[in-house]
């Protein structure tokens, strides 16, 4: 019996992910430091955003739920762009890591779709 599943490359999907999610929250992607920018943030000390720090974001890591959606720096941000942030994720979790040498690296390609019918979709363009 022969397996028929073939592993794809769930990177740029993931990245794509993240990316999403950070551009309702306000930030621009930057491809040749994997960074975010962004001008709505500039008074708050967090016009840059590193792609470690926008993973973690991505992932819930700075999530709080006692009374608000981000802990300290980002717990200005409004529950309605937290809401639509969320809404814009392809995946539920990335599982990235930035590397100055290597750029960002897939820790893991199994990915779980926010949408699960879109998932045909997703990897029909990953193809």
């Amino acid at each position: 019996m022969t397996n028929k599943f073939k592993p794809i490359d769930s990177g740029k999907l993931q990245l794509e992910s993240v990316i999403r999610y950070m551009k309702i929250l306000g930030y621009v992607y930057l491809a040749p430091t994997y960074s975010f920018s962004s001008g709505l943030w500039m008074n708050r000390g967090r016009a840059y955003v590193s792609p470690k720090r926008a993973i973690d974001l991505h992932n819930g890591v700075h999530t709080e739920w006692h009374g608000r959606y981000f802990d300290y720096p980002f717990d200005d941000i409004p529950p309605e762009m937290f809401t639509a942030a969320q809404q814009a994720k392809i995946v539920y979790v990335a599982k990235l890591q930035h590397s100055r040498k290597k750029g960002i690296i897939v820790q893991n390609h199994n990915v779980k779709f926010i949408e699960p019918e879109e998932a045909k979709m997703y990897i029909k363009l990953l193809k």
